[in-house]
């Protein structure tokens, strides 16, 4: 009899689970008008201008938002010097939704439904490309795992913590127009295509790792951060991630061309909204290295990563259990990551508006995880297992209560405090909702 996987038995279950929750919860009284929502229609509004409007003007929108939305404004657009409307959103997040939009397009178009991009099919399915691109995401997290000789019990379990555990959960099935759970998934697809690579050096591999990076580069730009973990997945296989440049200086090019010619479709995105190749969409916004919000970003109430994701700060303090000894390995992988942390405490607004903790982390988190599936791996005393379960298996809980709190209005989409929290802290009755406003 063929043994159970474990993995997959996870995976399944979180999917069965979530379309039970939609069904329930998420596509009834009007809930599903919020799939697309926020920062979520700018990346969205490529579709419906390209196949259904044919206007990058985005005139439509001023019918869309009435029809569809009460109190959510447009999605921002720059206005340059010559007075043209721009899209400030990357294309990426459109790219990988395109699927699922046709689907919406066509069904909508056979059961007669209104065929505006805003409507219950169109938005429905958003929300399941979300579901598919993080299920998909921890599949390539099992891939990543069983690279590192992670046992499939704890694979299992990583899986669950990673979904469950982490901000995933609410921007996976409360904000799924919004580009986290993509960048996840490209993210952590890299990650594994990466391992394949170290492993096989097999070209297809290499031009499948540059389309990734591209399609990262073109959902958030700055996410082109994670080429830095290639030297970690090869000291982690103990392989060596190029070979000599001679030996394959056609495939490097080649691989070079992909990825550039991914990161074109912005710029011909650019073209045809303004005539233009080169523009910076984000109008006074942008980084400010000389001031990094480190600190706040990392532990601040407010929206600190490791406050609201607690699974991840247990993940980073196993990293130098795991890698006590091997000082290679822990900068390989902390240098990245500190990077990464740093430029995104840059942004002007490092606390980047409403949301659940530092939502740019959610998209690095399977990366994050990692040290905490070779500490299971590694723990062989049964009494210290139970005791990292115990603890993970609390933050899990700590985060479903957190993510049901902040869409109950007990917690602060923003400015939250230390004294804010502690009032909050745990509470899910109905008399707490809207308790700090």
């Amino acid at each position: 009899m063929k043994e159970i996987s474990f993995p997959k038995l996870i995976i399944a279950t979180l999917a069965v689970t979530s379309l039970v929750f939609f069904l329930s919860f998420k596509w009834v009284n009007n809930q599903w008008r919020y799939n697309i929502a926020g920062d979520g229609k700018g990346y969205y509004i490529y579709l419906p201008a390209a196949f259904i409007y044919h206007d990058f003007s985005y005139e439509f929108t001023k019918q869309t938002e009435l029809q569809h939305y009460s109190g959510d404004i447009q999605p921002p657009v720059a206005t340059l010097s010559n007075g043209e409307k721009l899209n400030k959103y990357f294309v990426g997040e459109a790219m990988l939704l395109l699927p699922f939009f046709l689907i919406a397009y066509l069904f909508s178009n056979i059961c007669g439904a209104a065929v505006d991009g805003y409507g219950f099919v169109f938005q429905a399915m958003v929300s399941v490309a979300a579901l598919f691109y993080a299920l998909a995401g921890l599949w390539q997290m099992k891939r990543l795992l069983q690279r590192f000789l992670v046992s499939e019990n704890i694979i299992a379990l990583v899986l669950l913590l990673l979904f469950a555990g982490t901000n995933l959960l609410h921007y996976t099935l409360m904000e799924p127009s919004m580009s986290h759970v993509y960048s996840f998934f490209a993210i952590t697809s890299f990650l594994a295509v990466t391992g394949d690579y170290c492993i096989h050096k097999k070209a297809i591999q290499l031009f499948t790792m540059a389309s990734l990076l591209g399609i990262i580069c073109l959902i958030r730009p700055v996410n082109v951060l994670i080429v830095l973990t290639v030297p970690f997945i090869g000291f982690m296989l103990n392989k060596q991630v190029l070979s000599p440049f001679s030996k394959q200086s056609l495939t490097y090019v080649v691989a070079a061309c992909v990825f550039l010619c991914i990161v074109f479709i912005q710029l011909l995105m650019y073209k045809l909204q303004v005539g233009e190749w080169l523009v910076w969409a984000y109008v006074d916004e942008g980084f400010n290295f000389r001031n990094p919000h480190f600190f706040d970003f990392l532990c601040s109430f407010r929206k600190g990563w490791l406050v609201y994701t607690p699974v991840c700060a247990v993940s980073l303090l196993a990293a130098f259990y795991v890698w006590r000894k091997n000082i290679m390995l822990l900068s390989a992988f902390f240098i990245p990551l500190v990077v990464i942390i740093y430029v995104l405490s840059s942004w002007h607004d490092w606390a980047y508006g409403a949301s659940l903790g530092s939502r740019p982390m959610v998209d690095f988190s399977g990366y994050a995880i990692i040290p905490l599936a070779l500490c299971f791996n590694q723990i062989k005393s049964y009494t210290y297992k139970l005791l990292l379960v115990f603890l993970v298996w609390c933050m899990l809980l700590l985060n479903i209560i957190q993510t049901y709190q902040i869409n109950k209005y007990i917690l602060l989409w923003d400015e939250m405090t230390f004294d804010a929290y502690k009032a909050s802290f745990l509470k899910t009755h109905e008399r707490y909702v809207h308790m700090l406003d």
